[in-house]
């Protein structure tokens, strides 16, 4: 069956109901409520804050399903789609109470503290209302400011999606493999440190990503090529907004940068088509050559002269000349896959030496 381009509703309103219904036990049952709080004392204080952070999480990755399918429905235009995330995102700012600190990888310490001293640049973000915690500047602590960040990675995350997104399989492919990356990070951490309270946002995380990974893996298999149904923009902002918020819940937010390098390397390397500096097609999908079943590098037309599209699979079709669309999602998704380990290795490999934990 071949179905419109917003078939990504159904993952989104699947995904929704089940948040909703896994938290129905505790919502109905106050023993079950005074057995958790009372396991856990020393957690009592921010229980109410935890539960109304997630309910934020939720109305927010509900916002952005409706307003992806308005985006598909309507179609809107580019300056438009910036500003979704930013309405998506007010109920996950206006409730965050989480923490506001960035932990600083160690080669960039020197730039705030260097002798024991807070540098020029501490002492500007000191001034901005920031602290930099000293002898050593291992940690900022942003205050309001760290709301700037939680908007501007939501915002990158739906949209870094969008724009990296026109193969058979690839939207939903590069979520699941980031959400397998997230979730592993979760995991890993609770191996670490059970039962102590900075694992705690993880379990958030967690909450939110196993059913993603559930809807994601479900939507690829009717996505792969050759496709019965086709994401459309309502999958990659619901995608984007439910991994950020997952990495924003779950304090690895800069770790959640490192997986999304390559959406990072597609946004960088389009910026001057995106940015006007040069043409930028509404759509800049693969050319498809029937004669030989292959994709090559779409392109577009500037002072008289013929260039491929500035896009990461453009790109990789340039390198490998063209290819099968089968064969080329298998490609980027090994990109994926290995943008992932690497993350994962700075991370943890390479924690005391080059990252110091995120």
């Amino acid at each position: 069956m071949h179905s419109p381009e917003a078939l990504g509703i159904v993952c989104g309103i699947v995904y929704v109901m089940s948040i909703i219904m896994s938290q129905m036990p505790f919502a109905k049952d106050s023993n079950l409520v005074s057995f958790v709080i009372a396991q856990a004392p020393r957690l009592q204080h921010s229980v109410p804050s935890q539960l109304a952070m997630y309910n934020a999480a939720l109305l927010s990755i509900t916002l952005i399903l409706l307003l992806g399918f308005v985006d598909d429905v309507v179609d809107l235009k580019w300056r438009y789609k910036l500003v979704v995330p930013f309405v998506a995102a007010a109920p996950l700012v206006a409730m965050y109470t989480g923490a506001t600190g960035i932990r600083i990888p160690q080669p960039l310490r020197p730039l705030l503290v260097s002798g024991g001293e807070a540098t020029p640049l501490a002492s500007a973000l000191q001034l901005l209302g920031m602290h930099v915690y000293q002898p050593s500047g291992e940690l900022v602590d942003m205050h309001a400011w760290y709301m700037l960040v939680v908007v501007l990675l939501v915002v990158f995350c739906t949209n870094a999606i969008n724009i990296y997104a026109g193969v058979n399989g690839l939207e939903a492919g590069q979520a699941l493999v980031i959400g397998a990356a997230m979730l592993f990070t979760n995991v890993f951490e609770m191996w670490q440190h059970p039962y102590s309270d900075p694992t705690w946002p993880h379990h958030f995380s967690m909450s939110l990503l196993l059913p993603f990974v559930g809807v994601t893996w479900a939507l690829l298999y009717y996505n792969w090529y050759p496709a019965d149904v086709f994401v459309g923009d309502t999958f990659c902002y619901f995608a984007g907004m439910t991994l950020a918020v997952s990495g924003i819940l779950g304090n690895y937010s800069k770790t959640v940068l490192l997986f999304f390098s390559p959406q990072i390397f597609n946004f960088v390397y389009s910026m001057p088509q995106l940015f006007g500096v040069y043409p930028c097609p509404r759509h800049r999908l693969p050319k498809f050559d029937a004669a030989t079943n292959t994709v090559s590098p779409s392109t577009f037309e500037y002072k008289g002269k013929t260039y491929a599209n500035l896009t990461l699979i453009c790109l990789v079709l340039r390198i490998a000349g063209p290819l099968h669309e089968r064969a080329l999602v298998l490609v980027l998704m090994a990109i994926q896959t290995l943008a992932c380990a690497a993350g994962l290795w700075l991370r943890y490999a390479l924690s005391d030496i080059v990252y110091d934990g995120m």
